[in-house]
C-alpha cells in the first residue's frame, strides 16, 4: 500500500534507514520546493506493516517532475528482500500513474529499476546535465558570468567530478547566503559531470 506521510513522518523514515544524504533531507527538500514554487509529497510503501521503500516528489499541478535538472528521484529502500522492493516499486509507480495526468521522473545512471519503468508504460530517455571536462575550463559567457558574480557574493564554487561531494561542500558553505535569495543558491550551483535517464509516462 502506498502512503503519504508528513515531514515527521518522513524525518524519522530516513533517520532510521538511510545513513546521511542531503537528497532525501526534508529541510533541503522543502527549500528546493519553495524556492522554484513546486509542491512536495513523501511516501511510503507498506506491506503487511513492513516500510519496504519510499521516495519524495515533487509537483505542480496534475504532474510529477523535477524542479531543475539538479533534483533527480530518490529511493529509499528500506526493509523487505530485494525482489520485495522492486515489486513494490512497480506498484508505487502505477499507482502514481492514477494520481498523475503527467510523471516525469529523474534518475541517476546507476538507478536499479530502470527496466521496471518501462514494464509499467513509461519511456525513457538518456539526458545529459551540464557536462565540462575539468581539465579544459573554457565556460560560456553565461557560466562565466555566473562564477563572476559568485565570487563576488562569497558563494563557494565547487569543482568536482562527484555530484554529491560537490553539492555537500557548496551546502555547507553557502547555506548561510541561502535565506537571503533562496533560487539564487541553486542557479549558482553547476554539476560537471553527471548523466541520468528520465523517465515519463
Amino acid at each position: 500500500m502506498l502512503l503519504e506521510v508528513d515531514d515527521l513522518k518522513w524525518t524519522e523514515f530516513i533517520s532510521i534507514y538511510v545513513e546521511k544524504s542531503l537528497f532525501v533531507n526534508p529541510a533541503w527538500l522543502a527549500i528546493s520546493a519553495s524556492s522554484f514554487k513546486f509542491g512536495l509529497k513523501y511516501y511510503i510503501w507498506k506491506q503487511d506493516g513492513t516500510e519496504i521503500i519510499g521516495f519524495p516528489i515533487f509537483y505542480r499541478g496534475s504532474t510529477i517532475k523535477a524542479p531543475t535538472n539538479f533534483h533527480t528521484f530518490s529511493l529509499v529502500r528500506a526493509q523487505g528482500t530485494q525482489e520485495q522492493q522492486k515489486t513494490a516499486f512497480v506498484n508505487a509507480l502505477q499507482q502514481l500513474k492514477h494520481q498523475f495526468k503527467v510523471v516525469k521522473l529523474k534518475t541517476e545512471i546507476d538507478f536499479p529499476y530502470l527496466k521496471e519503468f518501462e514494464s509499467v508504460g513509461f519511456s525513457i530517455t538518456e539526458k545529459f546535465t551540464y557536462l565540462k571536462k575539468l581539465d579544459e575550463l573554457n565556460y560560456a559567457r553565461n557560466i562565466s558570468r555566473m562564477l563572476k558574480r559568485s565570487s563576488q557574493k562569497k558563494y563557494t564554487i565547487s569543482l568536482s567530478g562527484s555530484f554529491s561531494n560537490a553539492f555537500s561542500k557548496i551546502w555547507s558553505s553557502n547555506k548561510r547566503y541561502l535565506f537571503g535569495n533562496q533560487k539564487s543558491f541553486f542557479n549558482f550551483f553547476l554539476s560537471f559531470s553527471r548523466r541520468c535517464f528520465l523517465a515519463s509516462f
